[in-house]
């Protein structure tokens, strides 16, 4: 790792970066958190300062300076992929997010795919009508399957599902990954969704398969009306929120004959591809969960503040 490189990083583990007025260590990006701009929506500025964000894309050392500050964790990311923070971070922040499913006093399950789908300053009304809206999107398409990545994931599970799907009908790549499309940069702006919107299918696996880690590819694709071709969280994402007859599962590892076979059924037939894709993407329960979640998330942060 260069000089310039362990300076910056070192750099952001003490001194951290301000997002629009909230401190952010470790973080992605150098002007955009969902979880800030949550924070600024329903606490007044006074109570900025005392908090700070914290990721797992960087050093836990930051956990050793400014102990005064009240610390909240979020990871979007599986923590089997980062050793320094698979505990959660548990011991040193008020409060601690992600896709687990933990019993802990000061863990919140928030996946990631919430940031994706609602805007932070929501209310129940407005993530309900966001639900509907989601569900009743119905864009024309033109093209067969896309899949959008950087590399083949675990076991180069996204080769696999090119090459077998491929075998139905050209699959279109505008990512690193295969890539052989450059619309999406050319003709839609790099805007992921309404590139998707155009087709009928997307591989949108996750990167490693893990209970309760579901992030915002299989949202992604229900976001841009196209039927999802989907595998992980052991093929059982979000019980109860996401309605499972919307996706088409994949078995990694075994045998997809079943899968293959529905994809070319809808492939070949509007009626049926249109029978299928109109089928509700989401449960009624999930406006009541993700409104619990906002309501919470914002009582633990109360809370950290009066301690």
């Amino acid at each position: 790792m260069g000089l310039l490189r362990k300076f910056i990083r070192a750099k952001n583990a003490y001194c951290g970066h301000y997002i629009n007025g909230i401190k952010h260590y470790n973080w992605h990006s150098d002007d955009n958190s969902w979880l800030g701009d949550f924070i600024r929506a329903r606490f007044a500025e006074e109570d900025w300062k005392k908090l700070s964000v914290v990721s797992v894309f960087g050093s836990p050392r930051t956990f050793c300076f400014h102990k005064k500050e009240n610390k909240i964790f979020f990871t979007g990311e599986n923590p089997d992929r980062y050793p320094h923070y698979k505990n959660h971070a548990l011991p040193h922040v008020k409060v601690s997010m992600g896709f687990d499913y933990l019993d802990a006093p000061n863990y919140l399950r928030f996946p990631l795919w919430i940031h994706y789908l609602f805007k932070p300053e929501s209310d129940y009304a407005a993530i309900c009508r966001r639900v509907e809206e989601l569900n009743a999107f119905h864009p024309a398409k033109t093209d067969f399957c896309s899949l959008i990545c950087r590399h083949g994931g675990d076991d180069n599970l996204r080769g696999i599902m090119y090459e077998q799907i491929s075998e139905i009908a050209p699959v279109m790549c505008a990512g690193k990954f295969m890539h052989n499309d450059d619309r999406l940069w050319k003709d839609f702006g790099n805007s992921k969704q309404a590139y998707l919107e155009n087709f009928k299918f997307s591989i949108c696996p996750e990167n490693s398969n893990r209970t309760g880690y579901v992030t915002e590819k299989l949202f992604e694709a229900f976001r841009a009306g196209t039927v999802p071709i989907y595998w992980g969280s052991d093929n059982n994402p979000e019980p109860g929120l996401i309605n499972e007859k919307a996706v088409i599962f994949w078995n990694n590892g075994g045998d997809n004959m079943v899968a293959l076979e529905k994809i070319r059924e809808l492939a070949r037939s509007e009626k049926a591809y249109a029978d299928f894709a109109d089928r509700p993407r989401f449960t009624p329960a999930l406006a009541a969960y993700v409104w619990e979640r906002y309501q919470e998330l914002e009582k633990r942060i109360r809370d950290c503040l009066q301690k």
